[in-house]
């Protein structure tokens, strides 16, 4: 009887071990290769929305009415931007500026711009940028500011620590496009201003 039942079970596993190695093929899910990734780009950095913080040395020359000024300058500069491809980011950027001589000149620069990543097969990669931006102005002891629409570019070389995090060193330059308006204590009237500016900056920049 033993030896029967011993005989039943070989037939049974011979007729559906088949069956099942065959249901078991079939309901195994392939492992991607990971060539299929949506967040990472062939340069390693993570397409996405980020924020970048940067610190600027500027060398800047205003111009205000007759009278000029120069001087060098600390800034503190803040962008939001969006990577849209492994190559290309559009932004958001705002700047803080302080302009100290006869005159002392604050702008708040708000810009849109773009930055272009060119592909290389290395953790560092060279960049280029533009951006359109507007200058809200504040004069010590001054008063009737407007103002003023300029450009800016800039070009450097990025760091891509990993696929979330970079670091940049680049060089920039600005100039208004429209003079601004501003008036001096004690005079009877505004005066156009004008600024440009160049220096160097180091920025680090998160993908969120």
């Amino acid at each position: 009887m033993r030896g029967s039942s011993v005989s039943a079970a070989i037939v049974v596993s011979a007729l559906l071990g088949p069956l099942f190695a065959s249901a078991a093929e079939m309901g195994r899910v392939p492992v991607s290769s990971g060539s299929a990734s949506t967040r990472e780009t062939q340069y390693g950095q993570a397409v996405g929305m980020g924020v970048e913080a940067a610190v600027e040395w500027n060398s800047a020359g205003t111009k205000i009415g007759s009278r000029n000024g120069t001087d060098q300058a600390i800034c503190p500069a803040l962008a939001l931007f969006y990577n849209v491809s492994e190559a290309l980011d559009l932004r958001l950027t705002t700047r803080w500026m302080s302009v100290r001589d006869e005159d002392t000149l604050e702008t708040f620069r708000f810009g849109v711009g773009a930055r272009y990543r060119f592909p290389v097969n290395s953790d560092f990669a060279p960049y280029v940028g533009a951006g359109l931006n507007y200058y809200a102005l504040s004069l010590k002891d001054g008063s009737n500011e407007e103002g003023m629409l300029g450009v800016s570019g800039e070009a450097g070389v990025i760091w891509l620590v990993n696929e979330y995090v970079t670091i940049r060193l680049g060089a920039q330059a600005e100039t208004s496009l429209m003079d601004g308006e501003a008036q001096r204590e004690g005079d009877t009237g505004t005066k156009d201003v004008s600024l440009q500016a160049v220096g160097i900056g180091l920025g680090m920049a998160f993908v969120f």
